[in-house]
């Protein structure tokens, strides 16, 4: 009967340890799942950071850039007005000096012109 007893305690023994090795395996199992999704939402979180600083900075460098070809487009209208105006200027002397050397060759336009300026 010993050996049947020492055999049933043998048994039972063996059957706690693998019920004790289950348990402690599954509570292995389950702190690694924990880890590993606590693991995952933190780099899923750093990388939507990343995301969002990157995104930020092209959208900043983006509204640069446009404010640079703005500028740039209202520089070229200004120098385009001021070439317009240099040429009407340009043109406006022209005449100016052709009416006064045609004043210049007509003495009575030339004494009323002197009057007029005096």
């Amino acid at each position: 009967m010993e050996s049947n007893e020492a055999a049933s305690q043998i048994r039972h023994m063996v059957a706690f340890l693998k019920q004790e090795g289950a348990e402690k395996c599954e509570e292995i199992r389950l702190r690694a799942e924990k880890e590993a999704a606590e693991e995952k939402g933190r780099r899923k979180a750093e990388g939507e950071k990343e995301l969002n600083v990157e995104f930020e900075r092209r959208k900043k460098q983006l509204q640069t850039q446009r404010q640079i070809d703005e500028s740039q487009e209202k520089k070229a209208a200004r120098l385009r007005v001021l070439a317009a105006r240099d040429e009407m200027v340009q043109a406006l002397k022209q005449d100016v000096r052709t009416r006064l050397e045609a004043t210049a060759h007509d003495e009575k336009r030339y004494v009323s012109l002197l009057r007029e300026l005096i």
